[in-house]
């Protein structure tokens, strides 16, 4: 069985049996949906409409999509191919958080770049082959336990934001991890879903910090709101960390000497209302340009700012698959996000059930607590999870 077959039967067997836990967004009569089948060109059908629950349901039972989306925009008539045609009634406020748009560490440990032509795989980022001189490089980007995290976190910082800076209730906001590398966050308030792409986009500005310079903010003070506020937090929580720690997020060790040195007396400044001057003349024009540059990376939220302009996206519907990985869509709580971790909570298919793959080149993941990997040019016998993960991946061809 070739692994376009292979998938698509699988996720047949899964929406049998579990299409009923698939629940339609609000208003599912104004939304547009779009299905991705299961074939070589990938090329969404879109422009579906759905009276209701059942009739959704019914449609992916039996079509079985390799990824299912439905719009953030609701519609008069959700089913016109013509956007013009279609009647915009408004959009809810989509944010999109992806590890990809996140500086870790792992990734100099499962990223690579994969020669086209010849099929060698570099460790580091190359433009061109070293083993063929093809042009044709493409990046593969892996996950792990620690960008998941990573993902995590900024999803925690942006909810914070949210809350504190525009004062959106939690009780508007859903959380969705995306079946792979991130998660989507959704407003759906009423105040916000007229708002076109222009003022989204200076929601993303104020978010992500664009455009924000170190002479725009005219003092720093943990108990101020906005941005000289949160950047006083983060300053005050660097400050903190010990001289190693320091060092392990990038920080030069003459820069890690300063903080130690003059700790209580930023933190005094930072706590009782200090002037951005007297920061600076205390670390050093140099050494505060540092610091506050990696204050800054960490007080914003890295998100696909594309995602939440536009007022006509369409967004994964939860409890559905993602077919580069086979995982579940997973709509989480507040509480829930606290705990939950995508490689042990989004399996889609049975652990204890296995099945052997020919693994051409397949870097380490951990899956449901184990460790697989890496494998090159050999049979192994996978958990199905595993299995599916990298057949989707397209490193993986079931074997017999």
């Amino acid at each position: 069985m070739n692994p376009i077959d292979f998938i698509r039967e699988k996720f047949r067997l899964y929406y049998a049996e579990s299409v009923n836990e698939i629940k339609a967004p609000t208003f599912v009569e104004k939304r547009e949906f779009g299905f991705v089948p299961f074939r070589k060109e990938k090329t969404m059908i879109r422009h579906r409409g759905f009276e209701n629950q059942k009739k959704l349901q019914d449609f992916i039972k039996t079509f079985v999509p390799s990824d299912a989306y439905y719009s953030s925009a609701y519609y008069k008539n959700p089913s016109e191919e013509k956007m013009a045609e279609k009647g915009w009634l408004g959009a809810d406020l989509i944010f999109d958080i992806d590890c990809d748009h996140i500086q870790t560490p792992c990734k100099k440990e499962h990223d690579s770049w994969v020669c086209l032509d010849c099929g060698e795989v570099f460790s580091s980022p190359t433009k061109k082959c070293l083993n063929c001189g093809s042009e044709k490089v493409d990046e593969e980007k892996w996950i792990c336990e620690e960008c998941l995290d990573a993902a995590k976190k900024e999803v925690l910082k942006l909810l914070k934001i949210l809350e504190e800076d525009f004062g959106i209730s939690e009780k508007t906001v859903g959380i969705v991890f995306s079946g792979h590398r991130g998660y989507h966050v959704h407003v759906e308030n009423k105040d916000l879903v007229k708002l076109e792409a222009e003022e989204r986009k200076e929601i993303t500005d104020y978010i992500t910090g664009a455009g924000l310079k170190l002479n725009m903010l005219q003092n720093l003070d943990v108990s101020k709101t906005g941005w000289s506020g949160r950047l006083a937090k983060t300053l005050y929580d660097l400050c903190l960390k010990k001289p190693e720690e320091l060092a392990s997020i990038g920080l030069r060790e003459k820069t890690v000497k300063k903080i130690v040195e003059k700790r209580s007396q930023i933190l005094d400044l930072l706590v009782f209302g200090g002037e951005k001057g007297e920061v600076e003349k205390l670390l050093g024009k140099t050494v505060w340009r540092e610091v506050f540059e990696k204050a800054f990376r960490e007080a914003s939220v890295p998100i696909d700012t594309v995602v939440t302009t536009d007022i006509h996206r369409l967004i994964r519907l939860p409890k559905t698959l993602h077919g580069k990985t086979g995982f579940r869509v997973v709509p989480l709580s507040l509480e829930k996000l606290y705990e939950f971790n995508p490689l042990n909570d989004a399996l889609a298919f049975p652990s204890d059930e296995k099945i052997k793959v020919k693994v051409k080149n397949a870097k380490k993941i951990r899956i449901g607590g184990e460790t697989y990997g890496p494998y090159k040019d050999e049979v192994v016998g996978l958990p199905m999870p595993v299995a599916m993960f990298y057949v989707c991946r397209g490193k993986a061809t079931p074997a017999g």
